[in-house]
Parts: structure tokens; sequence; C-alpha cells
């Protein structure tokens, strides 16, 4: 499931959509997008007032189409974890002070892709199929306690996948990537004590809510 969400949104959010559509009939369908899905849409932007409205599918486009232009190398490998693109138009709170060019783009897969290439997409797609598949055996453990927060985590990987277009999801270097890889280990780590626990028979059932029995269970590793 996560694999195909994956490849739909990697279709849906970069330049791989002009294999299913004509650069006209994208441009017809921009026009009847609501203005908060038209600036996700990976396509050229014509005049600076689209571009400023349209930001993130106008970067998405201009990355993937310069790292493409560079040749089958870049392509397959990318452009080095230091690449930057020149775009121009860029915002002056975004470019590099000497060339303008974005080291740090809103779609993670412009991420991946301007870094590492085909090689970098398929990691960071394996990356997310990987933290997806921790969620199975807790959410369908026959212990209520587990399941809560086999939820939790199944919920946090699901917004983790909707944000690599907007914010680049777990690639994200502020904050939010950093706290939600935090919440992730934190939730399958307890996930598993408790499981583990309930199946050897060591604790009652426990409260969902009661952190403190949950904090003393982890730090005991039992």
């Amino acid at each position: 499931m996560a694999a195909a969400a994956l490849v739909c949104l990697f279709i849906l959010t970069t330049p791989a959509l002009y294999q299913f559509a004509s650069p006209g009939g994208l441009t017809r369908i921009s026009q009847t997008l609501p203005n908060a899905l038209n600036e996700l849409l990976p396509i050229d932007r014509a005049t600076t007032a689209d571009i400023n409205n349209f930001w993130r599918g106008y970067e998405t486009y201009s990355a993937f189409s310069y790292v493409s232009d560079q040749g089958p190398a870049a392509m397959l490998f990318g452009i080095g974890l230091h690449g930057a693109v020149v775009i121009p138009d860029t915002p002056p709170d975004l470019g590099l002070p000497l060339n303008d060019a974005i080291p740090i783009f809103h779609n993670g897969f412009s991420f991946a892709y301007v870094r590492a290439g085909a090689v970098g997409l398929a990691l960071l797609m394996w990356q997310h199929v990987i933290v997806a598949s921790r969620a199975k055996p807790l959410i369908r453990s026959q212990f209520r306690d587990v399941r809560f927060f086999g939820r939790l985590y199944c919920g946090l990987v699901i917004l983790m996948i909707t944000e690599i277009p907007t914010t680049t999801g777990l690639l994200n270097y502020d904050e939010s990537g950093a706290t939600s890889c935090i919440l992730l280990g934190f939730l399958v780590g307890f996930g598993w004590v408790l499981r583990r626990q309930a199946a050897n028979g060591v604790a009652r059932p426990m409260n969902p809510l009661a952190t403190d029995q949950l904090s003393e269970a982890l730090l005991r590793g039992t």
C-alpha cells in the first residue's frame, strides 16, 4: 500500500506526469484546479505572477529539468550532495546569495533527485516502505494497547508521505522532519515493548495513557 501511494504521489507531483498527459492537457488541468493543488502541479510557468503563485510545482519542474539536462550519469546518480539548481525568478529568500541557486527544495522527490538521481528516488521510496512496514505487526496485534500505538504510528507515516511534495516529509531539514523521526521511533519502540510484554505475560495490559508505566517498561527493555 505504501509503495503504491508513493508511486502515485511521485507521478502526480513530478514531471513524470508528462508521460501520461500532454503539455497542453496539463495547462488545461492547471486552469481548473484550485490554487492549493495547482501549486503542486509540476509544469513550466510562463509569467512571473504564475511562478510566484505556483512556486512549488515550478520549482519541482525546474529541478528535474536541470538534472535531466546534465546527461544520463546525473539522471542516475544526481549532481552531488551539495547540488544546487539555478532557477530563473528565484525569490531572494530561497536562493544562495552568489548565484540564486536553490540547494533545498519543497518537494522531497526533487531533493532526492538532485542529490542522488534515480538511485536517490528509489532509496527515498524504499525508506518510506520500510518505515511503513513496521506498523503492520502493531496494528494487527491482538492486544489493544499495542494496536493503539500502531494506529498512531500508521497515521504519522501517512502524514509524512503526504508531506513529501510540500515540505519534503522525513527529509525536512528543519524541525518537522527531526520531530517526526523522533515520534516514529517513540511509537514503534513503545509498541514493540508492549507487544513483547503482552506476549510473554510479563505485565497486565496497560492503559495507553499511563505514560509512567510505559516509560519504565521501555527503560527496562522487558
